[in-house]
């Protein structure tokens, strides 16, 4: 039979005096297991196993092997290393970091294809074309984009190239940049967000001749005239022109030193001696296979967080004459990753292969445990959580109190956040900003181009914003205004109203099943505190008249907040077909007249409820217009005065429960009447009486306590009193008030 154990670790029983000893406290452990007397069981009871272990390599052996690489046997049957190196440490890291997060930095590599040289083509017009037909070999691999290739091992020859495809996911948001050092031909293409590629780099041929801008003596720049054509210059390409001395000395070779890929400009490694004159031609030599080879930056845009991007580099040598087996074959793939990370390699587990499962179902095992996870956050402003999109706010449960400061915003002005200038391109999720203060996650984004409801999903500092929904068209320096999301009940772009008036028309029947009574209304000519009065099926009233009509773009768009930042739904059911209304005037005990201030919704025979100074079951009798306000005749007495400006409610024939919870009054005093000093005893009830049961002490609680104007008539020794109120004040002091019955 199996036995368990309620003690673990160190024995408190003996003080912890064990625990300079790791021996001896694991003597006192064990020792405690048995129960035969006379018996013992120490730790050297578990020297035969203690050297048993699912593997006989010690973290030493280990250490030993890691640099040991892979190898293969070439045409001539010599054994050698496998070029590019694949050691057995790169092989387990491999193993850790895939099964440890997949899906989010565990990629496998990029996928290789090998060309043979005939199926290259340099000189194709299309980048699509330069390799044509079926790759000779296909497999994954990609360590950290460091490459020298002695030779194409998989090609058989020094010439021919290999592609690499697959996709890229971004493990931060903003701007990522490759560092490209090749020295050989090579192109790159990224994702264009449309399923293509854009190609973004091609360098396919030794020389390219490009004219530039005029430039002075002195300066170290030229500047291309076509600007799209520096995206086949790399730094380090020789600038040649025969027909001036300082670019036609081949002992001392002018090069490119940087690279502004934006605006063509081109820094040279001199100072020009002589001025440049508009239109003037330079060849771009390109040092193919040499050391040093060249080297380009560039950027792939910002990118989403975990968000997969096609990828495609192709790096080949062609079989040209000038292409020799002691050239240098090599390839360096880097990135510099957006603000606040360190640049470094392009490691393997950034890249994901070609067939990977780039979008596997949610809640499956290669989806990953992880992934779920982070789909099913509670995000902080609505949004799409486990494959499902919320408009509303999350719900959440709290055994605490919880508190929320919400306070609602009163204008047009006060719900714009922050308004931008910014160009941004058709069909792609951000845009870029230099500047991201005061916009927030989950803020509303509104400009041409930017469909109505679109959100701030996430934010690269300074950088970019990101948005839920593709841009539908491109601009140039256009305005974009972000809307306060917190408080928001519904937006609609197609309502329509006009100034003087206060009633919205045109409004979509999901946005008035989405309003309440009371919500504010904020729009272009809106007037501060505008509140819902009336709903109908497509349209509103508001309580205040319009200062503008409604326009175009966001001057166009209505905007609903809600007034509360929490309400209670769980009386909706409860509070159906009851209603409520105000009173203008007092009606004194007695009466059966109350008068209100409309008749929206109150007929006969409905209950009428308010506290116990109406009578229970009591109903209207009838309702009559007097001047703008209504008088309703009630079935029975009032019991008690009822001042003006009370809530009364209005239940359906026939309740027998209290829906005064439905519309709590407004004046919370019974049975006293609220003053302006204070609480009032009331005509029916003068006197206040505390009545304790069963020999119970009464206390009563004030905040505050005075007697004005109090006159004392007669006093006298042998005045009686037989009873007293005890009075203790805020110091602890305590008084007494000496009473009477009589």
């Amino acid at each position: 039979m199996a036995r368990s154990f309620s003690k673990k670790g160190l024995r408190r029983d003996l003080n912890f005096i064990d625990i300079p000893n790791p021996e001896q406290a694991l003597n006192n452990l064990l020792n405690g297991l048995i129960e035969i007397e006379g018996e013992t069981f120490t730790s050297a009871d578990l020297d035969a196993i203690r050297e048993l272990r699912s593997s006989s390599m010690s973290n030493a052996d280990f250490l030993n092997i890691t640099g040991i690489a892979a190898r293969e046997i070439n045409d001539s049957g010599v054994l050698q290393v496998y070029q590019p190196l694949i050691k057995i440490k790169n092989r387990v890291d491999a193993i850790t970091f895939t099964t440890g997060v997949p899906q989010f930095f565990g990629g496998n590599g990029l996928t290789a294809k090998y060309y043979p040289d005939d199926q290259v083509d340099s000189e194709a017009v299309s980048s699509d074309n330069i390799f044509t037909g079926d790759p000779q070999e296909t497999e994954i691999f990609w360590e950290n984009g460091n490459f020298n290739f002695t030779s194409f091992t998989k090609l058989q020859s020094i010439f021919g190239g290999i592609s690499y495809t697959g996709y890229l996911k971004p493990t931060a948001i903003g701007e990522w940049v490759l560092n490209i050092i090749s020295s050989s031909f090579f192109t790159l293409e990224f994702d264009d967000g449309l399923g293509g590629y854009d190609l973004l780099f091609r360098k396919s041929q030794v020389e390219y001749d490009f004219t530039v801008e005029a430039a002075s003596a002195g300066q170290s720049t030229l500047v291309l005239q076509t600007i799209g054509n520096i995206n086949n210059l790399m730094v380090g390409d020789r600038v040649i022109n025969t027909s001036i001395a300082q670019f036609n000395d081949s002992e001392n070779p002018i090069t490119i030193a940087t690279i502004n890929r934006t605006t063509g400009a081109i820094a040279l490694s001199e100072n020009l001696d002589a001025l440049v004159t508009v239109g003037t031609e330079f060849t771009f030599e390109f040092q193919i296979g040499e050391e040093t080879g060249g080297s380009v930056n560039v950027s792939l845009g910002n990118l989403e967080l975990y968000e997969p991007y096609k990828i495609r580099m192709r790096y080949w040598f062609p079989d040209e004459a000038f292409v020799t087996p002691a050239m240098v074959r090599t390839l360096d793939v880097n990135v510099n990753f957006p603000t606040n990370q360190n640049s470094g390699n392009l490691n393997y587990k950034y890249l994901y292969s070609e067939d990977y499962n780039i979008n596997p179902t949610p809640g499956s095992n290669e989806y990953g445990d992880f992934n779920n996870f982070y789909d099913n956050r509670l995000l902080v402003s609505g949004g799409a959580v486990g494959g499902v999109n919320y408009n509303d706010y999350q719900s959440i449960s709290n055994l605490n109190t919880l508190t929320i400061n919400y306070e609602p915003p009163t204008s047009f002005a006060t719900i714009k956040k922050s308004i931008k200038t910014a160009t941004y391109t058709s069909g792609l999720k951000y845009i870029d900003l230099s500047i991201t203060d005061s916009i927030e996650v989950g803020n509303y984004v509104f400009g041409v181009g930017i469909s109505t409801g679109t959100r701030v999903s996430s934010i690269a500092i300074n950088s970019s914003i990101y948005i839920d929904s593709p841009l539908l068209s491109s601009q140039s320096s256009d305005s974009v205004t972000f809307i306060n999301h917190r408080g928001i009940g519904a937006i609609d772009a197609g309502g329509s109203w006009t100034s003087g008036t206060s009633t919205i028309t045109a409004l979509s029947t999901t946005t008035t099943s989405n309003l309440r009574g009371g919500d504010i209304v904020i729009l272009n000519g809106s007037p501060t505190y505008n509140l819902i009065a009336t709903i109908g099926s497509t349209s509103i009233t508001t309580t205040k008249t319009f200062t503008a009509s409604s326009s175009t773009g966001i001057d166009g768009v209505v905007f609903f907040y809600r007034a509360n930042g929490l309400y209670n739904g769980s009386l909706v059911t409860y509070c159906a077909n009851v209603y409520s209304g105000v009173t203008t005037t007092q009606s004194n005990s007695g009466s059966n007249v109350l008068t209100i201030d409309e008749d929206t919704n109150i007929v006969s025979g409905q209950v009428v409820q308010f506290g116990t100074r109406i009578p229970s079951g009591t109903t209207v009798l009838s309702i009559v217009p007097n001047g703008a306000d209504f008088d309703v005749t009630l079935s029975n007495n009032i019991t008690d005065d009822i001042t003006s400006g009370q809530l009364i409610t209005f239940a359906p024939t026939g309740t027998t429960d209290s829906k005064e919870i439905c519309f709590p009054p407004i004046d919370t005093s019974p049975p006293f009447n609220a003053t302006t000093l204070g609480l009032q005893t009331t005509t029916g009830r003068p006197s206040m009486t505390l009545a304790p049961t069963g020999g119970a002490t009464s206390i009563v609680k004030f905040v505050g306590l005075s007697a004005n104007t109090i006159t004392v008539e007669t006093v006298s020794p042998s005045d009686n009193y037989d009873r007293t109120l005890t009075i203790t004040d805020g110091t602890g002091a305590t008084y007494k008030i000496l009473g009477t019955t009589t």
